[in-house]
């Protein structure tokens, strides 16, 4: 999808998440790039909710998003889990620990504005 981060007025924090799962319950993936939120900066941490408990979150490096310009992120499910693509190419894997071969929750939340989704 291409997204532009938005600011947040009146406050100091700039992240937002992406959730892919079954519902708002259970997310096989949570994707939060943290610009500057909770005690973090440049960070992106990834996790999955299992009915409504958060599992351990996972740090894997790189970020790649600046404020306010548009980025491409390119999420994708492989029978190796989740395979992320971040906006300056870096890549890694996050498991898919849900174990189910399609999702059909897909939400945004945060400092972010989506342009465009484009789904295969």
């Amino acid at each position: 999808f291409v997204a532009l981060p938005l600011p947040t007025r009146g406050q100091d924090r700039l992240s937002f998440s992406v959730n892919i799962g079954h519902n708002g319950e259970n997310y096989a993936f949570h994707l939060n790039p943290r610009f500057d939120a909770y005690g973090m900066s440049n960070t992106i941490v990834c996790n999955s909710l299992e009915k409504g408990c958060w599992q351990e979150e996972v740090f894997p490096g790189g970020f790649g998003f600046f404020k306010g310009e548009n980025f491409k992120l390119i999420i994708k499910l492989t029978c190796g889990g989740f395979l992320i693509t971040l906006p300056d190419g870096f890549q890694f894997t996050f498991p898919n620990r849900l174990h189910a071969d399609e999702y059909s929750h897909f939400c945004f939340n945060g400092d972010v504005s989506i342009r465009s989704i484009q789904i295969y």
